[in-house]
């Protein structure tokens, strides 16, 4: 293909990009399809939709919450600072690169996470999504204290969602 649209040097692009503080989603961990849709998962982000043909990017996709908030860290605003004070950056969620299939219902079970930094805790939404057009079909949020970084995997059993917790403390002085 001929682009008749010349590429922007590497300087321009650098200074459009200067003052975007927002996360770049990578979305390369994993790719699933499910419910009509093929979705790329990161850890630290929400998915991005893929068009089942091409493979091009469709975008972010929320799911089933609308409120998602993409290109946020996955930390929850400080309550101590006022909302105008508080940095732009914050405020995100993540979801899972790693949600499982629940061999009785053939639902797609994943967790979204936001780590709570006023109390060191990790707000953790388990949600459950039906095969037929990725709806919804129950969702749990708990908050796991003590936990300072995002649960990597999980396992999923008949009666119970497992996650693994890394044992690690982030010393924030």
């Amino acid at each position: 293909n001929f682009d008749p649209e010349p590429k922007p040097s590497i300087l321009s692009r650098m200074a459009a990009n200067a003052f975007q503080v927002d996360i770049k989603n990578t979305a390369n961990t994993q790719v699933i399809a499910f419910g009509g849709k093929v979705l790329a998962l990161w850890e630290a982000g929400m998915p991005h939709r893929l068009d089942p043909v091409t493979l091009e990017t469709i975008g972010v996709d929320p799911l089933t919450n609308p409120n998602m908030k993409p290109g946020k860290l996955p930390v929850a605003t400080m309550p101590s600072i006022p909302t105008e004070f508080q940095p732009s950056i914050l405020g995100g969620e993540a979801h899972t690169a790693h949600p499982k299939m629940c061999p009785r219902t053939n639902h797609l079970v994943g967790w979204t996470w936001a780590q709570q930094s006023a109390d060191g805790s990790m707000l953790v939404t388990f949600t459950e999504y039906e095969p037929d057009g990725f709806t919804e079909a129950a969702s749990e949020t708990h908050v796991m204290e003590g936990v300072a970084l995002a649960p990597h995997d999980m396992v999923l059993t008949e009666h119970a969602i497992l996650l693994k917790v890394n044992a690690l403390t982030m010393d924030q002085a």
